[in-house]
């Protein structure tokens, strides 16, 4: 696997992952606590799926805004032990452009302020629209 390691990026795409490990992009870019600046990753183009990461996939992010872009993989649904912390610190966005979704109950926590606007480009292909201003009812949680 390879990743082009920067002050502020981590690129690896084009690469065709299938799996990221516990703490493979645990990138703590702070000095003495204090954040000094917003991170990229760059996964897109790979063959990424929701069972490619873990909950620590990212290590502990709680102190470090991210940027996550899973363009063009075959995600279909984004699990909220994984996404939810890594969308948390203040600043933090997730691209999911381009990727299957199939949206249901499972991914209602996506609805909440903070997660909708903070994940960009998820598109509902079994809904046929964006996840944006969907229902509970919608996802087919009632």
């Amino acid at each position: 696997m390879l990743f082009w390691v920067t002050r502020t990026s981590c690129r690896s795409h084009h690469n065709h992952i299938l799996q990221l490990d516990n703490n493979s992009l645990n990138l703590d870019y702070s000095k003495n606590g204090e954040h000094d600046g917003l991170v990229f990753i760059f996964l897109s183009s790979n063959n990424l799926t929701a069972n490619s990461f873990s909950a620590k996939t990212f290590g502990d992010i709680q102190h470090n805004a991210l940027t996550v872009d899973l363009e063009s993989n075959q995600i279909h649904v984004l699990p909220e032990s994984v996404f939810k912390p890594l969308i948390e610190p203040e600043g933090s966005v997730v691209y999911a452009y381009n990727n299957e979704f199939k949206c249901d109950c499972g991914m209602k926590w996506i609805l909440e302020k903070k997660a909708s606007d903070r994940i960009q480009g998820l598109y509902c292909a079994n809904i046929q629209k964006s996840i944006q201003g969907l229902t509970e009812k919608e996802l087919g949680c009632y």
